[in-house]
């Protein structure tokens, strides 16, 4: 059935974009990052709308890396008059760049969006740290971090550090790749390597 009605959106494509305008995506950046497809003909609107399935299988979004076997980027569509709408669902990395593609007959795009690096951008910013004690026994073993919005892929544990008395503790971490945050990347789980903090 999924097979099925992906052919009709295509078929859609076919028929219906040579009408419209040029083939434009753009990243939308003034309150959060939203991906915008315009001059999307309405017939194909009113399909994708109960099938977005199939529109999965015709839009890829991907971070722009030599690695090609990355995944397309985690997120969710939304529909407007005459454009599609595709919202990350973390929050996207300063100077980051994204690979986009559509497969639509008539309508191809092949292009890569940089997210801007100034300051119009939503800022990110660390709410708790859990414990919340000014001091913490020796046996604890792992503390959480709360942000404001979903963090982005980048390594965690280049960003933290640990200070005795007298100077940094190395590598006093689990480091676990990409770390060890909840669903919606908001709470960060950071082990400590009790062997490294007993030297």
């Amino acid at each position: 059935m999924i097979v099925f009605r992906a052919a009709i959106l295509f078929f859609c494509f076919s028929q219906c974009l040579s009408a419209q305008g040029p083939s434009i995506v753009r990243l939308l950046e003034d309150s959060s990052f939203v991906f915008e497809f315009l001059n999307v003909p309405k017939p194909f609107l009113v399909e994708a709308k109960t099938n977005t399935t199939a529109l999965k299988t015709l839009i890829s979004i991907k971070i722009s890396d030599p690695d090609t076997m990355l995944p397309d980027v985690l997120g969710s569509y939304d529909f407007t008059k005459d454009a599609i709408r595709f919202i990350p669902r973390f929050l996207l990395v300063r100077g980051q760049s994204f690979k986009i593609k559509s497969r639509y007959s008539n309508y191809l795009i092949d292009t890569i969006i940089t997210v801007r690096e100034d300051n119009a951008l939503p800022l990110n910013k660390l709410e708790a740290i859990y414990p919340t004690t000014s001091v913490w026994p020796e046996n604890l073993l792992r503390f959480y971090l709360y942000f404001r919005l979903p963090m982005g892929f980048s390594n965690p544990y280049s960003f933290l550090k640990l200070n005795n008395v007298e100077n940094e503790i190395k590598d006093p971490f689990v480091e676990i790749p990409e770390g060890l945050w909840n669903d919606n990347r908001t709470r960060l789980t950071v082990l400590f390597h009790p062997g490294r903090l007993k030297r």
